[in-house]
């Protein structure tokens, strides 16, 4: 786990050394001895082992810590200083970082370094920086060879970076994507990068029922609700209650599944052998379709509104061929791959399937199509996986007898069902995504396809905390599936991940803030769970919400301000710094000016109250003639109005007796007070 970062500058940050603390069993300091770097530490006396492992999943959580402070203080660039450690082709960071440290089994290691970094083995207090400095380069100087140990110092070890590795993700839409170094970091989860692969493709996609392209926000609602279809319907939601214990997820009922086709590119990668039966299935299709009026004369004695709905499942049965056909084809023409490896027998005697429906030919291709190279031959499709999806569907086709629930291009189905169909729909990807060889066992996210099934939920709109906890665990369940388990895995295994979650907690209501530290903790192992290495976990937050930093220990709080142009951390010793956080009080941690300078109430209502204020002292020294006029009455009267609105009682009781003083009114006075005797009464009941 990281436990301390060593900053020696950053080019808008800070222009001075920093150490950021997470919590570990030390606490960290740093010298600057020319190209090394001496490294101080003491115990962390409110470090204890395992203190957040609270589930029950095989993966545990070494530690839990927070970056906070106000907005604009670098909370996010700091995580993304993280990032940069596990970012290949990244040397920005070179001039910036100096010192990234780990703990294993309780022994101090660097995860990354530009210096050679030494432990000062006798720390003693007396021992001020300069004498430690200076004793440093004296035996620097003695020992000429670079091998000798130098007494009193012990070279910390560098360990592999490969073993960890960070994952980032963050709620906020703020257009900040940077393709020079996002692009490279394959671990992010955020909604930026989710929002960019969304539309990725989208110009290629087939029309509506219509003829009208989707909209881009459609297209989002698309792909954000079929993720979180996909982790509802998921064993890790189904067999861990934690999930439903910690917060009340929200489930659709009813939904809209489309089925969308691809633009057909001109075949040039498609084996040559599978091109004429490809062609003939969607020529089958076509002509299938224009025949529909055939169908429906042949079903003309039947109930108008039935009749209508055979007819649209007539198309939709069609346009579903199609699609898969689409992907099919849209997948072969990535890469130049199996250009006459691809076969299939008798490929250019198409007359035997002219009596052939476009359904049997399409099964008889999905069966008999095959890759052969040498002594090497296998199946392209795993019919036995891809089979089923189609006769589930055509088992929802038969008993649709609603035409207002079955169109050319889509159908209404319930909960169940839909899920039942996008993991059958998700088998298909995984065939499809093996249709090209694999490097050391990696797919290439370039052969990735989200298939040819789209869904938008019918039946109700979730509040914005209820999308925003949703989402956080769709796109961290998305990203694993896609990415690090066995049968779609693009990523190598780590040993250890670091949960970079900005702000993740973005709209959540106060109740959910409360439960926040505590449900993280929870529930992120078991999203692990399926990975063939159980790994390591830490998380690392940003906030500034008090409700959340009252569930962190003192010394696993990074606490950020600003410097001028720049950012510090908050030492121990500053005034700013909060000493109190793990189960403090929520009103005293927010009423430190680290969160709120200048009061706990709003500016809007702080100016009201000082306009009363105001108003009275200005006019304290009135004559009781000026008292009588009509503009002193009306403000008079107005001002006891907005006494009257304010809800905390010494403000209001103390502004009653201050206004009153200034013109007796023992009538408004008892009736403030006993309202404020009123209240009291009714919170004792």
């Amino acid at each position: 786990m990281i436990v301390s970062i060593y900053l020696k500058e950053h080019e808008y940050l800070t222009n001075k050394p920093q150490a950021l603390n997470f919590g570990g069993k030390y606490l960290y300091s740093f010298l600057p001895a020319g190209r090394d770097v001496l490294v101080r530490r003491r115990i962390n006396e409110k470090y204890i082992p395992d203190f957040f492992n609270i589930s029950e999943s095989h993966c545990k959580v070494d530690l839990l810590s927070a970056i906070v402070g106000q907005n604009g203080v670098g909370k996010s660039s700091t995580l993304d200083i993280i990032r940069k450690v596990f970012v290949e082709h990244i040397y920005s960071m070179s001039h910036s970082l100096s010192l990234v440290m780990v703990e294993i089994n309780g022994e101090t290691k660097v995860l990354h370094s530009n210096s050679n970094a030494y432990l000062v083995l006798d720390d003693k207090k007396e021992n001020t920086d300069k004498a430690i400095l200076t004793d440093f380069k004296i035996k620097r100087i003695l020992n000429s060879k670079e091998e000798q140990i130098l007494e009193g110092y012990e070279e910390l070890e560098k360990i592999n970076a490969k073993d960890y590795q960070s994952i980032y993700y963050s709620p906020h839409f703020d257009l900040k994507y940077n393709d020079n170094f996002d692009e490279v970091d394959k671990y992010d989860i955020s909604l930026d990068k989710f929002n960019k692969l969304d539309l990725e493709d989208t110009d290629k996609k087939g029309t509506n029922e219509n003829g009208w392209k989707f909209g881009l926000h459609k297209e989002l609602v698309f792909k954000n609700s079929i993720r979180q279809i996909e982790f509802l319907s998921s064993p890790i939601f189904k067999d861990n209650l934690v999930f439903r214990e910690v917060f009340d997820l929200p489930q659709f009922e009813t939904g809209i599944l489309h089925f969308r086709d691809v633009q057909i590119p001109d075949f040039h990668n498609t084996p040559n052998p599978l091109r004429p039966i490809l062609e003939l299935i969607l020529a089958k299709v076509e002509n299938e379709s224009k025949d529909w009026h055939i169908f429906r004369d042949q079903n003309s004695k039947l109930d108008k509104n039935l009749l209508q709905a055979l007819v649209n499942k007539y198309f939709l049965e069609r346009f579903v061929i199609k699609s898969f056909v689409s992907v099919v084809i849209q997948q072969m023409e990535k890469e130049n791959t199996w250009l006459e490896e691809g076969k299939i027998e008798n490929p250019y005697h198409m007359e035997r399937f002219k009596e052939f429906s476009a359904t049997d030919l399409l099964f008889y291709f999905i069966k008999e199509s095959y890759i052969e190279k040498g002594k090497f031959k296998k199946s392209i499709f795993d019919f036995d996986e891809i089979f089923p999806f189609f006769e589930k569907l055509n088992l929802l086709f038969e008993k649709e007898t609603n035409p207002d629930n079955i169109n050319k291009q889509s159908i209404r189905l319930n909960l169940d069902e839909v899920k039942e169909l996008l993991h059958l729909h998700k088998k298909i990807i995984i065939n499809l995504l093996h249709y090209y060889p694999t490097r050391e066992g990696l797919i290439d996210k370039g052969d990735y396809t989200d298939g040819f099934i789209s869904f938008s939920p019918t039946d109700r709109n979730m509040s914005s905390g209820e999308n925003a906890l949703l989402n956080f665990f769709s796109k961290l369940y998305s990203f694993i599936q896609d990415n690090l388990i066995k049968e779609s895995k693009s990523l190598p295994d780590k040993e250890n991940y670091i949960l970079l979650l900005d702000e993740a907690d973005l709209g959540f209501h106060p109740v959910w803030k409360k439960r926040y530290v505590d449900a993280v903790l929870k529930t992120i192992p078991y999203f692990f769970e399926s990975l063939e290495v159980k790994p390591k976990l830490q998380i690392i937050i940003t906030t500034h919400d008090p409700l959340t930093l009252s569930d962190l220990p003192i010394n696993n709080v990074v606490f950020l301000q600003k410097d001028g142009k720049y950012c510090t951390i908050i030492s121990d010793k500053d005034k700013n710094k909060i000493q109190k956080t793990f189960g403090a009080n929520i009103t005293n941690l927010l009423a430190h000016s680290f969160f709120v300078e200048n009061g706990l109430i709003g500016d809007f209502s702080k100016s009201k109250i000082k306009d009363v204020i105001d108003w009275i002292k200005e006019n304290q020294k009135l004559s009781d003639i000026k008292k009588s006029s009509p503009e002193f009455k009306a403000k008079f009267e107005y001002y006891k109005k907005v006494i009257n609105l304010i809800d905390e009682k010494v403000i209001k009781i103390k502004l009653t007796e201050m206004i009153t003083d200034l013109v007796p009114d023992n009538d408004y006075y008892n009736q403030i007070i006993d309202k404020e005797i009123e209240l009291l009464k009714n919170k004792k009941k």
